[in-house]
């Protein structure tokens, strides 16, 4: 009889377990095996789910949302992006995951906005709470679902600030690491230019003592650090209120800037500085009221942005100045991209972006800096031609350019002429980080850029400055600088020191690959890190492109070879069941050396091993070293 109710009871219980995992699944849910998958198949991570789940606005504690009397409450989502209006602290949202698997299976939750307060998630009970100083890195929350079953997740938003969804799902956690990287590669870029347009202005300012240089000057230094914040790309604490702050001076500097530069007088001039005295008194009602000080700054930057602009508008048709259409494109496209964010994060738009606005500042940037610059032509051209003036410029650029680049366009040259333009032989150097991809270290862009830093250095040790740009001597001209690995040129286009491109090409990567080894000790990474070089030779081309960026670049065969090589550093280490630094080279390099130096090379057959080199089908074998 016992044995009888045992076998009753795991049979209810396996029906039980089905009913729960399948037929009383939830109605809206997320199938992680199809709904990560654009149209044609491919996962597509970073999805919002919107549509797929419910929201809730309220105080409510998770035991109060998540019991089944509640539930009710919850009201489906219809949008692409969960937002609401700015005059609640939280808001809740369920959603369910089915994974139709026999197997445990993670997916991702991360959230890229540093303005939310607190972004924690349920399931039986707290999970895990993104904290607002948290950076990029840290702001992913693993989840797991068990086999054949639906999970419910509830996340609740807490945000004295914008009320949407900073959220996303992700199947793969690589594809995380990679939009991180793609995220600060791109906060690096407007931040650029936004460096870019304050030296620019600071250097005007510097020169010309106006005081509207000093005011665009200030209002760059806290659009950048209010990029900075919202960006999330460092740990920076109450980041909504001091976003809000900034975006505060910004608004301050922005209306102080304009005044002058278009040399606004009478009502208008009384209307702008009235909305900068109401502005003022909002901003100090902050620490008591966020949400409402912050609705009140929205409204008054889109009145004194339509006065800015309507006066821009006036100011054109009566005196027709140029600087001022200038103004008139580049305040303007500010504005476009701002209202275009608002209507993305509405529901209104389809979401593509959550920097639209900081992109459409980067190109008011540009344009702005159109604008100064054809003031200062036609209000002050001939001290702009000021010998002392432009001195400064180049002391800056000195972070940018070879010294002989700099003295040859401080006597007249061309940018374009500065440098060695065609074709020519060398010994291209690439080298690679093995598996950085796989390091998890909140060290590791320290770590990298340390590196890099050194290795610029070995390139630059020998540097000797001529008249001639083809006689320019260095121990290596980087090519590019691709996060985890470098390609470095020898002999061409700047002079290998001792005109032996073979010699000197070994002699770099052997210092380069020493410089790893230091560097990686000090980073001390609890897994053996190695790294490998390839050396290839052959024609490389160089040249200018026609448009901006005007950055000096090159290609050809020898870049090719070098990185093709460099990759075969798995095949050999593979095949011969080895590990550790490897130094790879082509035959013709390994031929042009003296036989002590041959000696410490092996030999990896092709045809032995099976495997051939892409891009060089002649080959039939290469050397390398291993280097402890």
């Amino acid at each position: 009889m016992t044995v009888r109710k045992l076998i009753i009871f795991i049979i209810i219980s396996l029906f039980a377990h089905s009913v729960n995992g399948f037929a009383n699944g939830p109605e809206n849910f997320v199938d992680i095996e199809k709904d990560f998958l654009d149209k044609n198949g491919i996962i597509n991570d970073g999805q919002f789910f919107s549509q797929k789940s419910y929201y809730h606005i309220g105080e409510e504690d998770f035991k109060t949302v998540s019991s089944p009397n509640f539930q009710h409450k919850f009201i489906k989502s219809e949008k692409k992006l969960i937002s609401f209006k700015q005059n609640k602290k939280n808001f809740w949202v369920k959603i369910s995951f089915f994974n139709p698997k026999s197997i445990p299976q993670k997916i991702y939750l991360f959230s890229s906005l540093n303005f939310t307060r607190e972004l924690s998630i349920y399931k039986k009970g707290l999970i895990h709470t993104l904290k607002h100083e948290d950076y990029l890195q840290k702001r992913v929350i693993e989840l797991y679902l068990q086999p054949s079953t639906y999970t419910t997740f509830y996340i609740k938003k807490l945000s004295y600030g914008s009320q949407r969804q900073d959220f996303s799902y992700w199947k793969n956690r690589q594809a995380i690491n990679q939009h991180i990287i793609e995220l600060r590669q791109s906060w690096s870029f407007v931040i650029a230019i936004f460096l870019m347009s304050l030296f620019f202005t600071l250097i005007l300012f510097i020169s010309y003592k106006s005081i509207f240089y000093l005011y665009y000057t200030l209002y760059l230094i806290f659009y950048a650090i209010f990029i900075t914040i919202f960006w999330g790309v460092m740990d920076i604490p109450y980041a909504d209120y001091l976003g809000t702050i900034t975006g505060f001076l910004c608004l301050v500097f922005i209306i102080l800037f304009s005044t002058n530069f278009l040399n606004l007088e009478g009502k208008i001039k009384k209307i702008l500085l009235f909305l900068l005295i109401i502005l003022v008194l909002n901003i100090s009602y902050i620490f008591n009221e966020f949400l409402l000080s912050a609705r009140i700054q929205q409204v008054l930057a889109g009145i004194i942005s339509f006065t800015i602009i309507s006066s821009a508008i006036y100011m054109y048709v009566k005196a027709r100045e140029q600087h001022v259409a200038i103004f008139i494109v580049a305040y303007g496209t500010f504005l476009v991209g701002i209202i275009v964010q608002m209507l993305m994060w509405q529901g209104i738009v389809d979401f593509t972006s959550g920097k639209l606005m900081f992109y459409a500042g980067a190109i008011e940037n540009i344009l702005m800096l159109v604008a100064l610059a054809d003031k200062v032509y036609h209000k002050e051209k001939e001290r702009i031609r000021s010998y002392e003036k432009i001195r400064h410029s180049y002391s800056q650029l000195k972070k940018v350019f070879y010294p002989h680049q700099l003295s040859l366009i401080q006597n007249g040259y061309q940018l374009e002429e500065t440098m060695p333009i065609g074709r020519g032989e060398a010994c291209v150097i690439s080298f690679d980080i093995q598996g950085s991809s796989k390091i998890k270290s909140h060290r590791l862009n320290e770590f990298l850029r340390e590196l890099f830093s050194s290795c610029n250095e070995l390139m630059l040790e020998n540097y000797r400055e001529a008249t001639d740009i083809q006689s320019i001597v260095s121990n290596g001209f980087r090519v590019k600088e691709l996060g985890d690995g470098l390609i470095v040129s020898v002999a061409y286009p700047l002079v290998s020191p001792t005109n032996n491109p073979f010699r000197d090409a070994i002699s770099l990567s052997e210092r380069f690959i020493e410089k790893f080894k230091y560097h990686a000790s000090k980073f001390n990474y609890p897994e053996d890190i190695f790294c490998g070089c390839g050396i290839g030779y052959g024609p490389i081309e160089t040249f200018y492109p026609k448009s901006v960026p005007v950055e000096y670049d090159a290609y050809g065969r020898g870049i090719i070879l070098a990185v093709r090589y460099e990759s075969m550093r798995k095949s050999i280490l593979q095949s011969l069941k080895l590990s550790g630094n490897i130094l790879i080279i082509m035959e013709v390099i390994f031929n042009s050396m003296d036989d002590r130096t041959r000696d410490q090379f092996q030999r990896f057959d092709f045809k032995e091993h099976n495997v051939y080199v892409r891009d060089d089908p002649d080959a039939d074998c290469l050397y390398f070293k291993i280097i402890d």
